[in-house]
């Protein structure tokens, strides 16, 4: 960075300062405590800028007392879980983007931990694969599978009945499509979101339980605001509300890229996470607002990525399967 007299020093956001303005959002980290920046001035030389003071200590999880990021897991494997065309992207970004086409992305993640297969969301429904050019799903939103959950597990070498834990983001079509092959994992889920889709109402919050049904019978409820599920620090689901009565992101430790927050559908796209945009499809717009600006400070505080599921631009950086992320 070069910059001469006069001019302002920093601009944007801390994250962007560190690695600069235009690498891409997944490469970019948030400034710590001994961080230090250096910049070439026209005509005066070299500033060295180094950032003092002690970087927080994570508080120890309250269900096991084990402090975070103390295990990292095994690796990771993104996988695709179809994709979403829509023609009015506003829907997701009221007040921007009116009669805009987008593509969004669709994963679902495969972490080993162990001898422990854990998946993250399962994608679309595999059975969209013979609709060449998908389906109208809701909202208008033509969900497409050019490549099915399914067959990339096999090419991982992974059994669907190896798979021995699962945890949605949330329960909606294209994150819950394939629930009913991993029946016999053991099901995490926010106490909020599965009362949300049994209940009497569970139309209105746009979840169709002939897609989990099936999930029912190995059930972990998740209450407060955090929960380790291998407590050793290493897979921390975080509450995050707001999409749906109980959506969740999930914080993973991986050895060498290290902290990834995974955040479902608390925001689509980088726009409207970091302008807070709210979807008109939503339970509480101050509860999304509120779980944006929680997982802002949690990546900050952890030095960690943030990746969107939706964000297709994002999605084009980010290795996966059969590419292991380790």
């Amino acid at each position: 960075m070069t910059i001469k007299p006069g001019d302002i020093l920093f601009t944007g956001t801390p994250q962007s300062v560190i690695l600069g303005e235009k690498a891409p959002p997944h490469q970019r980290r948030w400034l710590q405590p001994g961080d230090d920046i250096v910049s070439d001035i026209e005509g005066l030389g070299q500033l060295r800028v180094h950032l003092s003071g002690h970087q927080k200590k994570t508080k120890p999880k309250a269900n096991n007392e084990i402090p975070r990021n103390l295990a990292t897991i095994d690796r990771l494997a993104v996988l695709t879980g179809g994709e979403a065309h829509v023609t009015d992207v506003s829907q997701w970004s009221p007040g921007v983007n009116e009669d805009k086409s987008m593509r969004f992305s669709n994963n679902a993640y495969l972490i080993k931990h162990g001898n422990d297969w854990l998946l993250w969301d399962t994608g679309l429904q595999d059975d969209l694969i013979e609709i060449p050019d998908g389906k109208v799903v809701a909202h208008g939103v033509r969900g497409v599978v050019t490549k099915t959950v399914a067959s990339q597990l096999q090419n991982l070498g992974v059994k669907p009945e190896e798979i021995s834990h699962i945890a949605f983001s949330h329960a909606h079509f294209d994150h819950v499509g394939n629930s009913r092959s991993f029946s016999k994992a053991k099901w995490y889920v926010q106490e909020s979101e599965f009362d949300a889709m049994f209940g009497p109402d569970y139309a209105q919050y746009g979840f169709v339980p002939d897609l989990y049904e099936t999930m029912r019978d190995n059930l972990v409820v998740v209450t407060g605001d955090e929960y380790d599920i291998f407590g050793d620090g290493s897979v921390t689901i975080v509450s995050t509300p707001g999409h749906t009565p109980g959506h969740q992101s999930v914080l993973v430790s991986l050895a060498d890229r290290g902290p990834v927050m995974l955040s479902g559908d608390m925001a689509h796209f980088w726009d409207n996470f970091c302008c807070r945009r709210v979807p008109h499809m939503t339970t509480s717009e101050k509860k999304t607002k509120e779980s944006m600006d929680k997982v802002d400070a949690m990546v900050r505080a952890e030095g960690a990525e943030l990746w969107i599921n939706h964000d297709w631009e994002q999605n084009q950086k980010i290795p996966h399967a059969p590419e292991w992320i380790l």
